[in-house]
């Protein structure tokens, strides 16, 4: 088994899907090629630190959340 891998953000804030926003693929999938269009996603080339970008390592991932207590 592989230890690291990917994780991949929507590149807008996650809402219940609603008549209103159904269509807003940036807040429902994660997928590479429709969030690049979004002008608010940032690649991994483009960031300052790897929790900037909308694709990181699992590793840096847990590492950012280790010891969130939520909201």
């Amino acid at each position: 088994m592989f230890n690291d891998g990917l994780v991949r953000f929507a590149t807008e804030t996650y809402e219940e899907v609603t008549e209103r926003n159904k269509n807003d693929l940036y807040k429902h999938l994660t997928n590479f090629a429709i969030n690049k269009n979004n002008p608010e996603f940032i690649s991994s080339s483009e960031k300052t630190e790897n929790r900037d970008s909308h694709k990181r390592s699992i590793k840096d991932f847990f590492e950012q959340i280790d010891g969130y207590k939520g909201i």
